[in-house]
């Protein structure tokens, strides 16, 4: 486990605070609101520089995991929903 952390966590951005970390959730839900998907991001309750994937209807955690592994899903959601809303498509 110690080594996956230390791989994800070589690789990816630095998240260095609580603030860091609540804006990429709000741009990780922001990006999440052309789907209409019944999931949500939030800061995790246990652990601050953990991201949680929340069921918006049970209000269960569906996953969670380091925000700086969030970063990548980030940039792979902006890159899904850029392929699906471009006008020029």
């Amino acid at each position: 486990v110690k080594e996956i952390q230390k791989e994800i966590t070589d690789n990816s951005p630095k998240i260095d605070s609580k603030k860091d970390v609540e804006n990429l959730v709000s741009k990780l839900n922001d990006s999440m609101a052309p789907m209409n998907a019944d999931i949500k991001f939030g800061v995790d309750r246990d652990d601050i520089f953990y991201v949680s994937v929340i069921d918006t209807k049970s209000d269960k955690i569906i996953r969670r995991f380091p925000a700086e592994k969030a970063v990548s899903v980030l940039d792979n959601m902006n890159a899904v929903t850029g392929i699906l809303f471009d006008s020029k498509g």
